[in-house]
């Protein structure tokens, strides 16, 4: 079961540190020592993950440049405005049962985690403009231009 030879790291949204979340997790703790609240950064947290778990987030995409699989946990209906389990980079969950066989698929080397794993490059190169690795040169050469008008 959970727990035997994993941990579950949380971590909780910079905007929510203050709210009750912290207290919650906390004492959820005593009970279940394999669950921990962290505050890490979170992109080392992505790269030493197996899966990550979270709602509609950038985290995802963050997730999927460490090639880490991806669980989106929506406890209820909302509409996906970033189309991440349509396009099958990640697994979508909507209660406790589908939670746990997307995380079953995920941690084992099953074909959905191929299939999620091999679907990250599309999705990548439909979220960013260019992933071409010459992002600075074109920065550079638009700031150029700007400043070009700008003396004339």
């Amino acid at each position: 079961g959970m727990g035997e030879d994993c941990e579950l790291l949380v971590k909780i949204h910079p905007l929510e540190r203050n709210s009750w979340l912290s207290s919650f997790i906390q004492e959820v703790q005593k009970t279940y020592p394999f669950l921990r609240l962290v505050d890490a950064n979170i992109q080392a947290l992505l790269c030493a993950s197996d899966v990550c778990v979270c709602g509609y987030s950038t985290v995802v995409l963050e997730a999927m440049f460490f090639n880490t699989p991806s669980i989106i946990f929506a406890h209820r209906p909302l509409p996906e405005y970033v189309p991440f389990v349509s396009m099958g980079a990640a697994l979508g969950a909507s209660n406790v049962e589908e939670l746990e066989r997307a995380l079953a698929a995920l941690l084992d080397d099953t074909m959905q985690k191929r299939q999620v794993l091999a679907n990250h490059a599309e999705f990548i190169e439909y979220a960013t403009y260019r992933n071409d690795g010459r992002s600075t040169e074109r920065l550079c050469h638009w700031l150029e231009q700007l400043v070009d008008r700008g003396s004339q």
